[in-house]
């Protein structure tokens, strides 16, 4: 685990009425930019083989594996359940769904997708009573371009509930939005995403990350350096009017 130290400024979250609580914070939360960097190893291009595996274990093991592959461990092993990811954010995807009409903007059931068939962007309901709507971004839709349940990210915002982050790190106040919760289920490791297959780095390959590219298209640009520069340039001349014009005036004094 590592510790990421940062100094921040109090003195825009700290009360200077002299009144009132001066001299103490008026915040509760504060946001703090944090730049983080991953590093990864090049492992060169690896050509893939035909996997043959030991025979299956007898006995399963009774546990998750991750991270690694002991032998005679199956793909099927390594399948797993899926996974509910939730949490907030902010509203903006609510204008992807929003429709023209000022009256009715959220209308359930109204695809919004660029290809209807295919995905699905749209209000699964909305309740004016409590002001909630509950939409689909990246969802999946069938034929007729209806939801598929359990697909996409499911948002729901709550026009009435207005958020306010505070200041930024400039001490510039941030736009409030509206309270939005998330939720996407996962697919979990199942036989669609999960496989074993051998990877082999051939000696041929070694320290080479991207396959050859072949360029066949290739223009030379002669150069001036030639000492038959001169001569090749005339036997590229048909006619006496070419020499004026030649390379922009390449030649000037021939004897003829």
């Amino acid at each position: 685990m590592e510790y990421i130290r940062r100094n921040i400024l109090l003195e825009n979250s700290t009360s200077r009425d002299g009144d009132v609580n001066y001299g103490e914070l008026t915040a509760t939360t504060f946001n703090i930019p944090l730049f983080l960097t991953q590093q990864f190893d090049d492992i060169g291009l690896y050509t893939d083989m035909e996997y043959l595996a030991t025979p299956p274990l007898v006995n399963p093991p009774n546990f998750y594996i991750e991270g690694f592959r002991p032998t005679g461990v199956t793909a099927d092993m390594y399948y797993g359940p899926s996974v509910t990811v939730t949490g907030t954010t902010d509203d903006l995807n609510l204008l992807e769904v929003k429709g023209y009409n000022e009256l009715n903007p959220y209308v359930p059931g109204l695809n919004q997708a660029t290809n209807k068939y295919i995905r699905y962007d749209g209000v699964i309901s909305y309740n004016q009573a409590t002001q909630t709507v509950v939409y689909v971004i990246g969802g999946d839709s069938d034929v007729n371009g209806d939801y598929i349940a359990g697909t996409g990210v499911v948002y729901t915002t709550y026009l009435n509930d207005w958020v306010n982050p505070g200041l930024d790190e400039n001490g510039q106040p941030i736009k409030p939005y509206q309270r939005t919760t998330f939720s996407f289920v996962s697919d979990g490791r199942t036989a669609l995403n999960t496989s074993l297959s051998a990877l082999t780095k051939e000696e041929e390959f070694l320290g080479v990350v991207f396959p050859q590219e072949i360029q066949s298209e290739v223009f030379i640009e002669r150069g001036a350096e030639d000492i038959f520069e001169k001569h090749m340039v005339l036997a590229e001349i048909k006619t006496v009017n070419e020499i004026d014009n030649y390379r922009g005036g390449y030649l000037v004094n021939i004897n003829v």
